[in-house]
């Protein structure tokens, strides 16, 4: 991961020193495949409340009655069977996906057709991206009577990151016929009609889903991805303003409207949207989009030539001097 920053920064680095005018689409696309792996339609992972069973110790022997050996072995394998899931939920809930995986896994050493522990292992699995094995732990959980919305939800998930849309709807389309107030499921049906290249039944579910949290952007996206995709670039373009008013601070829209715009004839309308995405994001990012034959009439503009100087110089600025938080930070990953 520092590697390929490192690499990036210092590629688009000689581009600005040596006053590189044009980034090969090569890299363009590169830069568009890294914002779509993190904004682009991927389903969010249900994170619901731990729904393990808690376990209690086993009551204190009677002054009078000792325990059987037999008892003892038993509390013994209770208490550590609560340990290691207490363990687990406190790594899982900071973000120490593989250590609480690792304290699931011993725990179904000990009791292996615990269907809770199933259910949560399947979860960390899928955190983990071990799909093959998210499906099969939240199968046993689901056969050991384990259904609920959330491990549905991640089961439809896992389907979907392994490339089967059809096993995946069925899931998210079961949950929302007994559960339709669960948002994810929603969001989710509409990814895997996507994937299906339903478009039309795609759009109805991101629709659904924007009325259960109509505080999320990103069915806005989606939708307007759709519109223009259908050839409505005025319904897109509203959808994605729509989306820049819920979330100021995230950058995608921003360069959605901006690629919009600049297809639709209106060069300067283009520039303020990249101007204003400069604001939630770097100005390197901002340069190489700007170097894409769409904004090629842009950057002929008075503001295109004076935003590509600009842009330039505030890139090689950051790239000469990076502020140590942000080195350190590459470091740590």
């Amino acid at each position: 991961m520092v590697w390929k920053k490192i690499l990036l920064r210092a590629f688009v680095f000689i581009l600005l020193m040596a006053g590189a005018t044009q980034v090969s689409i090569q890299a363009l696309k590169f830069y568009w495949s890294r914002t779509d792996q993190r904004m682009n339609p991927k389903p969010p992972l249900a994170k619901p409340e731990p729904i393990l069973t808690r376990i209690s110790p086993a009551p204190p022997p009677t002054a009078d009655l000792d325990p059987s050996p037999l008892t003892v072995i038993a509390s013994d394998v209770t208490n550590k069977l609560a340990f290691l899931i207490r363990r687990a939920e406190m790594f899982e809930a900071d973000g120490d996906y593989p250590r609480a995986l690792e304290r699931y896994q011993e725990a179904l050493l000990i009791d292996p057709n615990n269907a809770e522990t199933l259910a949560a292992a399947g979860r960390l699995y899928l955190l983990t991206e071990n799909y093959s094995e998210a499906i099969d732990k939240l199968n046993l959980a689901l056969a050991a009577g384990v259904v609920t919305p959330e491990l549905l939800n991640n089961l439809g998930t896992a389907h979907l990151q392994t490339q089967h849309p059809e096993e995946a709807l069925a899931r998210f389309k079961q949950i929302l016929e007994s559960y339709p107030s669960f948002s994810q499921a929603a969001f989710n049906a509409g990814v895997a009609n996507l994937y299906l290249s339903r478009e039309p039944e795609a759009f109805e579910y991101f629709s659904a889903y924007r009325k259960l949290a109509p505080e999320d952007p990103r069915p806005l996206r989606e939708m307007a991805r759709i519109e223009w995709n259908l050839d409505h670039p005025t319904n897109a373009i509203a959808l994605l303003e729509a989306a820049i008013q819920l979330k100021p601070d995230w950058h995608v829209p921003y360069l959605d409207v901006a690629m919009m715009t600049a297809r639709t004839g209106d060069p300067e309308k283009a520039l303020v949207f990249l101007q204003q995405a400069e604001s939630h994001t770097d100005p390197a990012t901002i340069y190489q989009v700007l170097q894409s034959p769409l904004f090629k009439e842009a950057r002929r503009t008075d503001t295109g030539r004076a935003l590509e100087s600009s842009l330039a110089q505030r890139a090689r600025e950051q790239m000469l001097a990076p502020d140590r938080q942000g080195s350190q930070a590459d470091l740590d990953e």
